[in-house]
């Protein structure tokens, strides 16, 4: 591993890992929009390649010279009105990464998933990987749209993708510059949340995440 595309590079989990390759000493590339906040990867060594998941020929153009992948690129969103979008960036969007990475011949491809990507268990049990998905009748859009991007890596990996999953829970730490997973424990802090519900929340470090992905 020494060239490598990150999509959503500069999101949390993906700058992130661009920091940690770096100082891997790898080269690192990233995909990004021109509208991107690049707060989170700094002034880092970083090449930067400007497209969208959902334009392939931008895809192709950003894996030249790669021969790994990390898809870190999704839109989290449990707004109705934006299920389309999401849709289309984390369903199509993984398609496309996924022709484009075959075509491309890369050696390896490490996908974040997610954890809501699994299935429950109605026996109170921890889940894990091996579950089948069953949120299909309670329409959480987000956790549709993460199965059939699996899904998606599923059929690369049947066409010759040398592909991994992940699927990481609740994730905290430094670079959440938009406090996605970080707004929970910054609510209570601050003592905007005065309840709690009967449940567990799983949290993970980023530094943890990053770790076992790379």
């Amino acid at each position: 591993m020494r060239n490598v595309l990150i999509t959503g590079g500069t999101g949390f989990l993906g700058s992130n890992i661009a920091h940690a390759l770096l100082n891997e000493g790898c080269h690192v590339r990233i995909l990004r929009r021109p509208s991107s906040d690049l707060r989170a990867i700094d002034s880092a060594d970083i090449e930067h390649c400007i497209g969208d998941v959902r334009d392939l020929d931008s895809i192709r153009r950003a894996l030249k010279g790669c021969d790994t992948v990390f898809h870190t690129a999704a839109l989290i969103s449990y707004w109705r009105k934006e299920r389309e979008t999401m849709m289309d960036v984390n369903v199509r969007g993984t398609r496309n990464i996924v022709e484009a990475s075959i075509e491309a011949g890369v050696e390896r491809f490490v996908h974040t998933s997610s954890i809501a990507a699994i299935g429950f268990r109605t026996d109170g049990q921890p889940a894990d990987e091996t579950n089948t998905f069953n949120w299909d009748k309670y329409d959480v859009g987000y956790r549709i749209s993460k199965h059939r991007a699996e899904m998606e890596i599923r059929d690369g990996v049947r066409r010759g993708l040398p592909a991994v999953m992940v699927n990481p829970s609740v994730i905290i730490g430094p670079r959440d510059i938009h406090f996605h997973g970080g707004q929970v424990l910054r609510d209570i802090a601050r003592k905007r949340i005065f309840y709690y519900t009967e449940g567990l929340m799983n949290i993970v470090y980023v530094d943890d995440v990053v770790r076992d992905i790379c």
